[in-house]
């Protein structure tokens, strides 16, 4: 994965693949609100039990999910994991809890895979 200045190439370490999963996110606040990654977490959790969490969300590599949005206002991206290729993805749950600990469980089998 290419980073978003051409400066150079992101590469899972060893023994790890990418989990890129395409999101759209809604600010429903009548105010401009930003994620801040260090206090909102957004994990992958897979189905034995291993949590992954967000990768690359200060790299900003060409593409990623946006953390900040005016009012009312929806944007898409991805978000990016590191995983090891034999977790079974289909048994994954993606898990986001804001910063007022809040929680939303998107499971990966309702997820449609790119073609």
């Amino acid at each position: 994965m290419e980073d978003g200045l051409g400066l150079g190439v992101y590469r899972p370490d060893d023994g790890y693949t990418w989990l890129l999963i395409d999101v759209e996110m809604t600010n429903l606040r009548q105010e401009d609100n930003c994620l801040n990654w260090f206090i909102e977490d957004l994990d992958f959790l897979a189905g034995n039990g291993n949590r992954y969490g967000l990768r690359l969300a200060l790299n900003d590599p060409e593409g990623y999910l946006d953390a900040c949005y005016g009012p009312q206002q929806t944007k898409s991206g991805f978000v990016a994991f590191e995983i090891p290729p034999s977790e079974d993805l289909r048994a994954g749950v993606l898990e986001f809890e804001d910063e007022d600990g809040a929680t939303m469980s998107l499971p990966l089998a309702e997820i449609q895979p790119r073609p």
